[in-house]
C-alpha cells in the first residue's frame, strides 16, 4: 500500500510539473505575441548578432536578444528596442534581416552592409513587409 501511494504522488507531481511547464511556455509565447505583434516573426527567426536593414530609411542595426526583448545596436553605439527602432519612422514598408556567413565583423554603415551583401558574406534570413 505504501508503494502505491508513493507512485501516485510521484505521478501527480510529475503531471503538475508538466502542466505548469506548458502554462509557463504558453505565457511566454503570448508575451512575445502581445509585445511584438507583426514583428514576432523577426523575434522567432532572428538571432543575436544578425543585421537588420530598413531599405527605405537606409537604417542599419545589429540585433541583440536579451530575455524576451530584441535590441538594435546602431552604428553610433546607441541601443534601441526593436519596436521603437522600427516605428520611429512612418515610412517603413519592409525590413530585411541578414546573418553573417563569415567570422569577419561587418561595419554597420549602410554602404558597408550593401557591399557585404554584394560579396555574399551576408545571408538573407527573412524579409518583413508591412
Amino acid at each position: 500500500m505504501n508503494k502505491i501511494i508513493k507512485y501516485i504522488f510521484i505521478l501527480l507531481g510529475g503531471a503538475f510539473l508538466f502542466v505548469s511547464g506548458w502554462i509557463i511556455r504558453g505565457l511566454y509565447f503570448m508575451e512575445v505575441e502581445d509585445y511584438y505583434g507583426d514583428l514576432q516573426t523577426i523575434y522567432w527567426q532572428a538571432k543575436s548578432k544578425d543585421i537588420i536593414v530598413c531599405p527605405q530609411s537606409r537604417q542599419v542595426g545589429q540585433l541583440e536578444k536579451k530575455g524576451c526583448r530584441i535590441y538594435v545596436s546602431m552604428e553610433d553605439g546607441r541601443e534601441q528596442e526593436l519596436n521603437s527602432w522600427v516605428y520611429k519612422t512612418e515610412t517603413l514598408d519592409s525590413l530585411v534581416v541578414y546573418r553573417q556567413e563569415t567570422k569577419t565583423p561587418v561595419s554597420l554603415g549602410y554602404n558597408a552592409i550593401m557591399n557585404a551583401i554584394d560579396k555574399q558574406s551576408l545571408k538573407k534570413i527573412m524579409v518583413y513587409k508591412k
